[in-house]
């Protein structure tokens, strides 16, 4: 529909080799900082949507 959405964001797969002994709710320390990355990822995707989105109206409105 709209030009370059084809292209996700980040993927995060689960490791099917992971400890199974790992506790999922015990959250390590990295974790924080990977939440921060993808919410950062999905700012700026919807920041580029909006200016594009913004764009495309105007010139439309100019035509």
């Amino acid at each position: 529909m709209w030009p370059g959405r084809q292209q996700g964001g980040p993927q995060f797969r689960v490791n099917r080799h992971a400890d199974p002994s790992f506790d999922f709710n015990t959250r390590p320390e990295s974790v924080p900082e990977l939440d921060l990355l993808a919410l950062t990822f999905a700012i700026v995707r919807l920041i580029r949507r909006c200016f594009r989105n913004l764009s495309s109206l105007f010139r439309d409105m100019a035509v």
